[in-house]
């Protein structure tokens, strides 16, 4: 479904409203499902599955726990993740040649996660 891009003059009515209304609906299910479909940049912290998509746009991956990052096709091994003592991890994502931004991976076993351009 394509939204109504507006113009200058252009008036709204409650056709082109109930569109955006229908596109935030599907984004909200596609969100709340756990499936891939719609990764979300920032995994919410103590979450209970410890499996989060992510949409790789920042250079670092921040975590805590111990996990792994997980290829969603399975072409490539599992990164191993380890926090330090100070329960937090870092993970430089530029060291893995096979993961270009804007591809989804997987991060298990940890209890948050987040993306960051900063170290």
């Amino acid at each position: 479904m394509a939204i109504k891009v507006w113009s200058h003059g252009d008036f709204p009515r409650a056709v082109d409203l109930n569109e955006y209304k229908t596109v935030l609906d599907a984004a909200k299910t596609s969100l709340t499902s756990g499936t891939p479909s719609m990764p979300m940049q920032v995994a919410a912290e103590h979450a209970t599955s410890g499996e989060f998509w992510v949409w790789h746009c920042y250079r670092y991956l921040h975590y805590g726990s111990n996990g792994a990052l997980v290829d969603q096709d399975g072409v490539y091994p599992d990164v191993s993740l380890s926090e330090d003592e100070n329960e937090l991890g870092v993970l430089d994502l530029d060291s893995l040649g096979w993961l270009a931004y804007g591809r989804v991976y997987k991060v298990t076993g940890v209890t948050w996660c987040q993306e960051d351009w900063e170290p």
